[in-house]
């Protein structure tokens, strides 16, 4: 054996044996993937090890760096795909089963209180999702103009954000049957009362986003008015626009009726001198050559618009003035950066040991809604429903009280997790495979991997795979085959989707320290 200099990377030793200036050198299997193009006279004759873990290294007393390494991976690990490309019609979308939706973070789309998603197109892209059959993943680009470049490039199945419909879009994407009709009203300080028109502004500026339809609207105003133009920057909501123009830091701008009639419950800077243009539709939008998708989005909102559901979200979001106090951005947990009354609790344990505490929290949502009285019929009890046996067996007393429920669930989920550590399982599947054994026992989904194996799937992926075989485990001529039994297994099937799913929005919308 000839050791090969320190200063030589692996990828420089395989292109010496490619040359001929070395007979052999052992490498990875990434790299020696990797070299090959540039290295084409070598070859692998054989493996000499099994997969090996590869990991980041830290000193051993620097524990808080560690841990957060630990949770960055995990993110990492849970979302790498989420908007993946995918440029597909509605049935490609049921057999992934999965309906990614495009929206804003606002008081009148969609946002986190108190670790509940919630808003008005959410509710009504959760309705379209349950109908279709399929999980709602919920992906929120950086900017407004952003929502089209996403669509476009497949990385969204289409827009729910209260879109306008105007020619200038429909001559690019097709547009659902409309679910809202709205006014575009000039809104000004409150302090303004000079100001009673757009021909009051003549001279002055109206400051509104380029991809917004108030653009257009003004546009074919302003030669006849003589008013300016201010681009604003896309990132910016029309609710933080209207907290701009109550601050003085914009004169005047333009926004829709429903969005100001949310803002002026508790904003009181600001007022609507009148209407501008038109009414207008408001409705999805999604590809043109998505019409199946199409056709079914137009008849879930035919069938939903102005039913008692339809309704009582509308009065929810647009005349409930305690819900659009928890929509003020004070409230939400993008703004607060909290998504539950026990966040530093969760962070410390899950710090501990080596978790993502948005992910231990979308999990205590999940299990008792943040109550730590909650108890169910078979025994469990506190935040995490952490059976009684369970906790005597983790040596941890009193699980009603917050701090220890917590810390007894998250010793629950270390313990899963390390189960699942296997070289063969990815990061991810293994997180999924301890939420499910949470859920259900680890017994079960050992015999649901068994399954999927036998059925010729991945038994080492979650979705699409080890889920499937679990739905058949409550058939009794395949359970009786199985080591642990019978298993009511729609239950810890739904219980990863809806954690994963919700996860994903709290690791989009708080940052992970």
């Amino acid at each position: 054996m000839k050791p090969a200099p320190e200063t030589a990377d692996t990828f420089e030793l395989l292109q010496t044996v490619s040359r001929g200036e070395e007979r052999i050198t052992v490498a990875d299997s990434d790299i020696f993937a990797a070299a090959r193009p540039f290295a084409p006279n070598i070859a692998s004759p054989c493996k000499l090890a099994e997969r090996q873990p590869i990991a980041w290294g830290v000193r051993k007393d620097n524990k808080d760096l560690k841990s957060t390494l630990d949770a960055f991976l995990v993110e990492h690990a849970l979302t790498e795909f989420k908007g993946e490309p995918h440029v597909v019609d509605l049935p490609e979308i049921q057999k992934r089963k999965v309906l990614r939706v495009l929206t804003r973070n606002s008081s009148s789309t969609f946002f986190i209180y108190k670790g509940e998603p919630l808003g008005f197109e959410y509710e009504l892209a959760q309705g379209f999702a349950t109908s279709l059959g399929v999980r709602l993943e919920i992906i929120v680009p950086p900017s407004r103009e952003a929502l089209f470049q996403y669509l476009d490039e497949g990385r969204g199945d289409l827009i729910a954000a209260g879109l306008t419909k105007t020619a200038e879009r429909e001559s690019k994407y097709a547009f659902s049957a409309p679910y809202q009709f709205v006014n575009e009203l000039l809104v000004v300080p409150a302090d303004d009362t000079a100001t009673r028109s757009l021909a009051d502004l003549k001279g002055k500026k109206i400051a509104v986003r380029r991809s917004s339809s108030y653009y257009q609207t003004l546009v074919d105003f302003q030669r006849e008015l003589g008013f300016e133009i201010d681009v604003l920057p896309e990132d910016l909501e029309t609710e933080d626009v209207l907290v701009q123009v109550g601050e003085h830091q914009i004169a005047a701008t333009l926004a829709d009726s429903s969005i100001v009639q949310i803002e002026l419950t508790y904003n009181g800077a600001i007022r609507s001198v009148g209407t501008v243009g038109d009414l207008k539709e408001v409705g999805w939008a999604v590809r043109q050559n998505q019409p199946e998708l199409k056709a079914a989005a137009d008849a879930y909102l035919k069938q939903l618009y102005r039913s008692t559901i339809y309704n009582m979200t509308v009065a929810k979001y647009f005349k409930d003035a305690k819900q659009q106090r928890f929509a003020a951005r004070t409230a939400r947990s993008d703004k607060a950066g909290k998504l539950s009354p026990y966040d530093a609790l969760v962070k410390k344990h899950s710090r501990a040991y080596e978790l993502d505490w948005r992910l231990v929290t979308s999990q205590m949502y999940q299990e008792s809604r943040f109550d730590p009285r909650a108890r169910r019929w078979v025994g469990a009890q506190g935040l995490m429903q952490v059976m009684p046996r369970t906790a005597q067996e983790l040596k941890v007393r009193n699980v009603t009280d917050p701090n220890n429920g917590i810390l007894a669930g998250v010793m629950l989920m270390a313990r899963y997790s390390a189960w699942f550590n296997s070289p063969d399982v990815p990061a991810k599947d293994r997180i999924r495979f301890a939420l499910a054994s949470y859920n259900c026992g680890p017994g079960h989904v050992q015999d649901a991997r068994a399954i999927a194996k036998d059925m010729g799937l991945n038994p080492n992926k979650w979705f699409g795979n080890v889920e499937r075989a679990m739905l058949l485990l409550k058939r009794r001529d395949i359970a009786k085959k199985s080591r642990y039994g019978l298993c009511h297994c729609d239950e810890p099937v739904n219980y990863v989707s809806q954690i994963q799913s919700r996860y994903d929005t709290y690791a989009k919308l708080v940052p992970l320290q």
